[in-house]
């Protein structure tokens, strides 16, 4: 089936970014021309609010390309946009995505104040260039802390250069939309304030930031601390504190919970050790790394930043130099983006405004010219350090992360598809559609739908058919009919359930979502670095330098029969000689552990084009699938088929009835 599909919306935008470059660049110009060729003097606040501008029509326009090539998901854009959507129409504390949990597992009543953006926008894209503009804040705040009323200012604006060219930063901005957002420009105003003695818009600017994320409401009582003993109000700050603590206990660990989601027996231990730092630990374990660092070690840094500024000149000026060094390059490695995501911006913010403070303490009128060479060096080092890793993930994750800013065909329907779901009506979508469809009074995640009942029966049902095996299809087809649904369309791409759609039969729809009975195609695992092929199915490919592995979810279970499974590849590099081993794992179903099968296949691939590689296979029982492709030079991996002769609808629900709790 062929459907027209709109102009992806990404491209305008794109576009029109690009426009607004040019128009400026040209007015430069000619401004520049009448002046008679003199170029605008580069002093440090012109070079500190350009690379805000630049930040932010950048990063805007990468992330609005992300959002409208269904590169964002469900988590955490719809979690927040859902809840700022149900906040503007007068329901407190609410949103549908998960419907467990009446809000979301966080604090968050700042988002409150958005709610009127939500009459303007009819989707959350707005909220993608809003967290933009918030982090952006951070540049020139970051230079007016640290710039001295006389003396050089140039360390100030290398400072300021250093949390703009943050790749710590970078990934927390691409990654969806999280209130943590908003702590750049408060914790940095709360420094800004508290440095130039005056307490009340500091404290104002700390009561704000409890209110935006509840651990930024532990975070504000260090705060509020250390700015009453900064401005001379040590009373003052220490009741702002205590207030601010009694605020997290009883708001955040108590009431709250209560309020939003079934409550725990300890709230005070389920906020501080479940939900964040032990959170932390499995995340930080998965990654590789050790959860002391990323897990207790980011809060604790956190809470202890604003002592620092109490230091002398030396230790201002260890903190000026050393922490834009090493923790920001620490949160910068890849990992970080696999388990911080938007965690960063818990972190970053108050280390560099206290190094900010460090740094105006250090330069003055009577700062010497070893000082001042010391000084300057060492914020131009942390600039380079930043520099130096962006250059080492150049490839491993901006252009895999800004590759996804031009749609494939892929995505081009899946967005056509999402903007064809009539408004109004309550819609159940997995990940790819729901971030596109959170301004509705009822949006649910199709992975929660799948295993309890929704409080509201869903008139439309929305899929991304390449997410699920054909061992999924029983219990789609089994959701569908008890909520009165039938398949509306189904093309490569998804497959759309509305009411007083026309029947298909069991056989004909597994037809229609899979193509063909006798197989389907599996894509690939998550975190695997994409590349623009055109050669490819959907545009894109797998760049694999020499090992690629893939086990399906462990749930996909596959019913007994001969199956083959085809290797879509293609080397890298036409001259080159690439040996490739192809191997497939079989494990009993009942028990991962014990491997039943397991065979071979040695290929030389040498086409310019994906050509089809085939590895022969055979199980008796229901099996678990891990394959993998290890070659002896670069490759391109599309996708791999598993087909069957013998797989029929029949075994598939019968496997499903043997699955079925």
């Amino acid at each position: 089936m062929d459907y027209i599909i709109p102009e992806p919306i990404s491209v305008k935008v794109v576009v029109a970014l690009a426009a607004a470059g040019l128009a400026a660049t040209a007015a430069a110009a000619a401004i520049v021309f009448r002046r008679r060729l003199r170029f605008l003097k580069l002093t440090p606040g012109f070079v500190v609010w350009a690379l805000a501008g630049g930040y932010f029509v950048l990063f805007s326009a990468a992330t609005l390309g992300r959002h409208y090539a269904m590169a964002t998901s469900g988590l955490d854009l719809c979690y927040y946009a859902n809840a700022i959507y149900h906040f503007g129409r007068g329901h407190l504390f609410v949103q549908t995505l998960l419907f467990g949990d009446r809000f979301n597992a966080h604090c968050a009543p700042l988002l409150a104040v958005l709610a009127p953006l939500t009459y303007v926008f009819k989707e959350p894209a707005y909220l993608l260039p809003l967290q933009t503009l918030l982090i952006a804040s951070g540049i020139p705040i970051i230079y007016a802390i640290a710039r001295p009323a006389e003396g050089s200012r140039w360390p100030a604006a290398a400072l300021a250069a250093s949390f703009a060219l943050s790749p710590a930063i970078h990934g927390a901005n691409l990654f969806d939309f999280h209130p943590r957002a908003f702590g750049v420009p408060l914790v940095l105003g709360a420094y800004y304030f508290f440095d130039r003695k005056r307490p009340a818009a500091g404290l104002t600017c700390v009561a704000v930031l409890a209110l935006a994320h509840d651990e930024f409401a532990l975070h504000a009582v260090a705060l509020a601390a250390y700015g009453g003993f900064a401005a001379g109000r040590r009373r003052v700050g220490l009741v702002a504190g205590g207030i601010l603590a009694a605020y997290f206990v009883a708001v955040c660990c108590i009431l709250y919970p209560k309020l939003t989601y079934a409550p725990d027996a300890e709230p005070l231990r389920h906020w501080f050790f479940t939900r964040h730092l032990e959170y932390g630990e499995c995340l930080a374990g998965r990654a590789g790394i050790t959860g002391v660092v990323t897990g207790k070690a980011g809060y604790v840094i956190a809470l202890l930043a604003p002592a620092a500024a109490f230091l002398p000149a030396a230790g201002g000026y260890l903190l000026t130099v050393l922490t834009p060094l090493a923790v920001p390059a620490a949160s910068s490695v890849p990992p970080a983006f696999k388990i911080g995501c938007q965690y960063p911006l818990s972190v970053v913010p108050f280390i560099f405004g206290a190094a900010a403070v460090g740094a105006r303490r250090l330069v003055g009128p009577a700062l010497s010219r070893g000082r001042l060479f010391v000084v300057t060096a060492g914020s131009l080092a942390a600039v380079l350090v930043q520099l130096t890793l962006i250059a080492a993930l150049a490839r491993s994750y901006y252009v895999r992360t800004l590759a996804a800013v031009v749609p494939t065909p892929h995505e081009k329907a899946l967005a056509g598809a999402a903007a064809r779901v009539p408004a109004g009506i309550p819609v159940c979508a997995d990940d790819p559609f729901v971030a596109h469809l959170a301004h509705r009074d009822n949006i649910f995640l199709y992975e929660y739908c799948a295993f309890g009942d929704v409080p509201v029966k869903p008139e439309a049902l929305l899929l991304n058919r390449r997410l699920y095996a054909p061992t999924d299809l029983p219990l789609i087809l089994e959701l569908a009919e008890k909520w009165g649904l039938a398949l509306a369309e189904c093309n490569a791409d998804y497959a759309y359930f509305a009411e007083g759609a026309r029947r298909h039969s069991d056989r004909e729809l597994f037809r229609c979502w899979f193509g063909t009975i006798e197989g389907w195609q599996c894509r690939y695992g998550p975190g695997k670095r994409f590349v623009a092929d055109r050669l490819a199915h959907d545009g894109r490919a797998i760049l694999v330098r020499q090992k690629l592995s893939y086990q399906p979810p462990r749930d996909n279970i596959y019913p007994p029969g001969r199956y083959c499974l085809t290797f879509l590849l293609r080397p890298a590099d036409r001259g080159a000689y690439c040996r490739a081993v192809l191997s497939a794992h079989f494990a009993d179903a009942e028990d991962a552990s014990k491997f039943r099968f397991r065979r071979k296949g040695v290929v030389v691939v040498d086409a310019e084009d994906y050509r089809p590689y085939r590895l022969q296979l055979k199980s008796e029982r229901p099996f678990r699938l891990k394959f993998a492709v290890t070659a002896t030079a670069p490759f391109y991996f599309d996708a791999v088929s598993v087909n069957s002769d013998d797989f029929t609808l029949e075994a598939v629900r019968e496997l499903a009835r043997a699955r079925a709790p």
